[in-house]
């Protein structure tokens, strides 16, 4: 695999209103998603129109008239995309870098005391020999 790569991931069925391709940008050990791509039938042309937008739902590269012509702009302009996109802050474990020690801990307990007192209860039951 090349070292910065754009992916088009194409699925095979959509409802309307959904896209049915995802554009990820490969680079420095991460994959981004750049794009995604939504297909629409326009009755007076009597053409499939694409629309690409990015992560925050703006419409990018508008008038390209064909799917192949969209992927090469992609395929031209996904590392810079790439590098414009902020790292995802809804990753799990960037959430729990930002919570205070103290809330980690309560939770680690919380959950300590749970698994005792399931492991307790399976004792009792005879589960788990």
């Amino acid at each position: 695999m090349k070292k910065d790569q754009t992916v088009f991931i194409e699925y095979s069925s959509t409802e309307k209103g959904q896209h049915f391709m995802t554009v990820m940008q490969n680079g420095n050990g991460q994959r981004k998603i750049i794009a995604r791509v939504f297909r629409e039938y326009d009755q007076e042309n009597k053409k499939t129109k694409y629309v690409a937008k990015d992560h925050q739902g703006n419409q990018i590269f508008a008038d390209i008239p064909d799917l192949m012509s969209l992927k090469k702009k992609f395929a031209e302009k996904g590392k810079e995309m790439a590098h414009a996109i902020p790292d995802n802050p809804n990753h799990q474990h960037l959430k729990d870098m930002d919570q205070p020690d103290s809330e980690i801990q309560e939770r680690e307990e919380e959950l300590k005391q749970v698994r005792t007192k399931n492991s307790d209860k399976d004792k009792e039951q005879g589960i788990g020999r």
